[in-house]
C-alpha cells in the first residue's frame, strides 16, 4: 500500500501499530490516517478513538482497514468516527480512489473551518468597533454632562490633543494653539508644576493611573 500510494503522489509513512502512529501524528500535520482495525499495542478503534478526542488531530480523515465483512462492521466503524471503512481485499484502483475522496474531503473540511474563523475573526472585531464607537459616544456625554475635558499626550513627540472643553477649561481661546505639554504646563500654576511633573513621572515609572490635582492659571476675562 505504500508503494500504490507513493506511486500515486502521496508522502507515505508506514508504522507497526497504533503507538507509533500516534508518535507520528504528534510530529507534524497530516492529510490522513489509513489504520488497520487489527494490530498489536494500540488497535485501529483505539488509535481513531485518540485521534478524534485530541483537538489537534479530531478533524484529520480516518479510514479503516478490516477483514470483518458485513453491514454491522462497516456501521461499527464509521459509528466510531471513521470516514470510511475499506473491506480487505481491495484493488490498487479502489484504495487510491477512497483516498484521493478522504483527502479532497479533508481539505475542503480545513478550507471551511478556517473561512469559518476568518467570519468569526471578523465579526468580533466589528463588534468590538462597535462596542468601541459606543463606549467613546457614552464617554463624552458624561464629559460634556460634568463639564470635564480630555486630552492625550504623545510622550514622544510632546504633541497634545485636547478636546474642546479642555481648552475651555484651561482657558484657550478658539482657534488658538494648544498642542504641546509646554503649552499646557504654562497654564499649570507655577507652586503646581513639580507636584504634577512629579506624578506623571510616578505613574509612568510605575505602570500606575496618574491622578493629581493643580491649579490653573485664568485671565480675569475667565
Amino acid at each position: 500500500m505504500a508503494r500504490i500510494l507513493t506511486e500515486g503522489g502521496y508522502e507515505v509513512e508506514a508504522v507497526a501499530d497504533g503507538r507509533a502512529a500516534l508518535a507520528a501524528l504528534a510530529r507534524g500535520s497530516v492529510d490522513l490516517v489509513l489504520s488497520d482495525v487489527m494490530m498489536p499495542v494500540l488497535d485501529g478503534f483505539g488509535l481513531l478513538s485518540l485521534v478524534r478526542q485530541n483537538p489537534v488531530t479530531q478533524g484529520v480523515p480516518f479510514i479503516l482497514l478490516s477483514a470483518r465483512a458485513g453491514e454491522e462492521a462497516r456501521v461499527e466503524g464509521l459509528a466510531a468516527g471513521a470516514d470510511d471503512y475499506l473491506l480487505k481485499p481491495f484493488s490498487a484502483r479502489e484504495l487510491r480512489a477512497r483516498i484521493d475522496g478522504a483527502v479532497r474531503l479533508g481539505r475542503q473540511r480545513t478550507a471551511a473551518a478556517l473561512r469559518e474563523q476568518e467570519l468569526i475573526a471578523a465579526i468580533v472585531a466589528e463588534q468590538g468597533r462597535a462596542a468601541l464607537r459606543e463606549t467613546e459616544r457614552h464617554l463624552k456625554l458624561a464629559l460634556d454632562a460634568g463639564g470635564l475635558g480630555s486630552w492625550a499626550l504623545d510622550l514622544r513627540t510632546g504633541v497634545l490633543v485636547a478636546s474642546r472643553q479642555c481648552r475651555e477649561n484651561f482657558g484657550i481661546a478658539p482657534g488658538s494653539p494648544f498642542d504641546s505639554e509646554e503649552q499646557m504646563l504654562a497654564q499649570v500654576h507655577p507652586q503646581d508644576r513639580d507636584r504634577r511633573e512629579r506624578a506623571i513621572r510616578a505613574a509612568l515609572d510605575d505602570c500606575t493611573t496618574f491622578d493629581v490635582e493643580f491649579r490653573l492659571l485664568r485671565s480675569q476675562s475667565h
